[in-house]
């Protein structure tokens, strides 16, 4: 459940990004290093094959101290393969969005770290 924080953030992303439209492959963004004030992504990343390279990506045309939101299909560590309804629910779900698969809160988490701490180097 959001804060009324996170959801005023999300409202303020929302309305700036309704100014302000790039698209394009999320692989290469059509934006000059460290250009964009915020981003927001809504149920795309998960389909991205390497979600280091999008989140390298993002940080890269992202100002310093700029604001990202994102929306997308995790696994949390709730989740229990053993079990029959929640195999069928994440079976589910990869169905009707097209994913090849559903990762953790855990591995979504790790990419980004790994690309915030790409950006520090460079």
């Amino acid at each position: 459940v959001a804060s009324k924080l996170q959801l005023n953030i999300i409202i303020s992303l929302h309305l700036f990004l309704r100014k302000t439209n790039i698209q394009g492959d999320f692989h290469h963004i059509p934006a000059a290093d460290n250009s964009l004030d915020a981003g927001f992504s809504f149920e795309a990343i998960e389909h991205a094959p390497q979600k280091v390279v999008v989140y390298k990506e993002l940080f890269r045309v992202l100002k310093p101290g700029a604001c990202f939101a994102d929306l997308e299909w995790v696994m949390t560590n709730k989740y229990d393969p053993n079990n029959k309804r929640h195999s069928e629910l994440k079976m589910g779900i990869m169905k009707g969005n097209g994913l090849p698969d559903i990762e953790t809160v855990e591995e979504v988490l790790q990419a980004v770290k790994v690309c915030a701490y790409w950006k520090t180097k460079n």
